[in-house]
């Protein structure tokens, strides 16, 4: 990835947690700063310890090459919510899930380039009705429970990682209501498209693209874009 972020195109990057948290691999040491070294430090978990270090080695390598300058040089800013911004753009996001970190980069405009990233490991799902009641929009449910048993799994997590990724675009996370839009149904654009609804003061659907990524069988992956027709282009590894 070179300096020159093309508008209306999502750079997308993969990564595995243990090669980039540098349990197999090299230390990262030399590419965080001192406070994400001393955060990590403060965490008794180690698995979460090892996906914040993955995450900010990655997110770190490729906004350095993006925007042509030494990973560990870069200075983050926070939202309000704690997201990490960078006030001179690109826009990014990232997300972790498993064994897996990924990262969507978009050169940011006065007329758009918010992006949204997320990957989930594919796994059973505790009252997973009742989660698909409270977090998609009812047309997302009638869909969603008219699909066969063995179905229903799968395609609750390209639901939901569609959803989230425009979620995050938005700065909101999970603070927007599921309710408040819906996304494309994988039957209905085949992996990829825009947005079905939405019902957000000063927000149109028209201006967004919703893809699903490819994954292997074991993950789900979507990057939101505000860009009507954004190209996604994958970089390194896809999350096999």
């Amino acid at each position: 990835m070179t300096a020159a972020l093309r508008p209306g195109v999502v750079y997308v990057s993969w990564g595995r947690v243990d090669v980039l948290s540098g349990t197999d691999g090299p230390p990262p040491r030399e590419l965080l700063s001192e406070d994400e070294l001393a955060r990590a430090e403060r965490m008794a978990d180690a698995p979460a310890k090892q996906r914040f270090v993955a995450g900010r080695v990655l997110l770190r390598t490729v906004l350095g090459r993006a925007v042509g300058v030494v990973p560990r040089a870069l200075r983050f800013q926070y939202g309000e919510r704690g997201k990490p911004f960078l006030p001179a753009g690109p826009s990014f996001s990232l997300s972790h899930s498993g064994d897996w970190v990924v990262v969507a980069v978009a050169a940011a405009t006065p007329v758009g380039g918010r992006v949204g990233v997320d990957v989930e490991v594919v796994r059973p799902v505790r009252r997973m009705e009742a989660v698909a009641q409270r977090r998609f929009a009812p047309e997302e449910v009638k869909w969603w429970a008219g699909l066969p048993s063995g179905r229903k799994v799968a395609a609750f997590f390209q639901l939901w990682t569609r959803k989230e990724a425009f979620a995050k675009a938005l700065g909101h996370g999970l603070a927007v209501s599921g309710r408040a839009f819906a996304v494309a149904t994988p039957d209905d654009v085949a992996g990829g498209g825009g947005l079905a609804r939405l019902d957000l003061p000063g927000e149109r659907a028209d201006r967004w693209s919703v893809v699903q990524l490819e994954c292997g069988p074991g993950a789900a992956a979507a990057v939101a874009a505000e860009w009507p027709a954004a190209v996604v282009t994958p970089r390194n590894t896809p999350c096999r």
